[in-house]
């Protein structure tokens, strides 16, 4: 049976580092258990998975789809290039949006579900200038429209959570 090798946050995309083969008895596997790594590599984790779960269908999105949590909005945020190799699938950041009228307002914390590979090479949305790379994230739904407002307006900076 293939089980989590560690601990496993919500969004993580799969990959064989991630996973692990235990020998159970025939008769305590679920019908639906994956019985190889490749049934299960490249799908993302929708739910937060303890190390040694089984790897069962409720835990995981379609091939190539973004788990989003439970009363999240999945939204674009542009990140400098930078910071994007500090990103990947389940790392939670911080993004301050910055009203420059008002000054700073309180941080809305994100949950990174993909991060990109290339830059762009414009300018993006919400990005300070050149050199910006997008990523896909999850934010509580109360705080997207919010969100949208800064990165409309340009004033979006990122910080990683540790």
């Amino acid at each position: 049976m293939i089980v989590a090798d560690e601990d496993l946050p919500v969004g993580t995309v799969l990959g064989p580092e991630h996973l692990r083969t235990v020998r159970t008895a025939v008769e305590l596997v679920p019908a639906e258990a994956p019985t190889s790594a490749e049934q299960v590599v490249g799908r993302a984790i929708t739910h937060p998975v303890p190390a040694g779960t089984p790897l069962l269908d409720p835990f995981l999105a379609g091939d190539g789809q973004p788990a989003l949590p439970d009363g999240a909005v999945l939204m674009v945020v542009p990140v400098p290039d930078l910071l994007a190799p500090h990103l990947s699938p389940g790392t939670t950041i911080e993004l301050l949006p910055i009203d420059p009228a008002l000054g700073s307002s309180q941080g809305i914390s994100a949950q990174v579900l993909e991060a990109a590979t290339t830059a762009t090479s414009t300018a993006a949305l919400g990005s300070a200038g050149t050199g910006s790379t997008q990523i896909l994230v999850a934010v509580d739904r109360s705080r997207s429209g919010e969100l949208a407002h800064a990165l409309g307006a340009g004033a979006v900076m990122v910080s990683v959570i540790g």
